[in-house]
């Protein structure tokens, strides 16, 4: 991430705030700007994805390339909890459990690998 003048971790605050923000008007714009509206079918089924292509977009550039250099390292821990953070999302169709057994693969493998 680029230096952001002022004190350490002010950066990673207003990124987390930004994310929380772009999650957030996915869901409260729709709500206000549809209100009292009937969507076809196929729109409201459509809109329903936006919130999770938004986090998507979010977390894939960091398991893939987790250093924030842009270059895929391939990092074996995170693609080994991003894998299996996708397949038990498949599996199971719950994002907390799937979210769950990701993180801990993913500090399992760190663990072992000593990193």
């Amino acid at each position: 991430m680029a230096d952001i003048p002022g004190p350490p971790g002010v950066g990673l605050v207003l990124l987390l705030l930004a994310m929380g923000g772009c999650a957030f008007a996915t869901r409260w714009l729709p709500l206000v700007l549809l209100r009292g509206r009937e969507l076809p079918g196929a729109l409201r089924s459509a809109v329903g994805y936006v919130p999770v292509a938004v986090l998507a977009a979010m977390v894939v550039p960091a398991v893939i390339a987790p250093e924030g250099d842009g270059v895929p390292d391939l990092e074996v821990a995170s693609l080994a909890g991003g894998a299996v953070t996708l397949g038990a999302g498949l599996l199971t169709k719950r994002m907390l459990l799937a979210t769950a057994l990701g993180v801990a693969v993913f500090f399992v493998v760190v663990r072992l690998r000593g990193v």
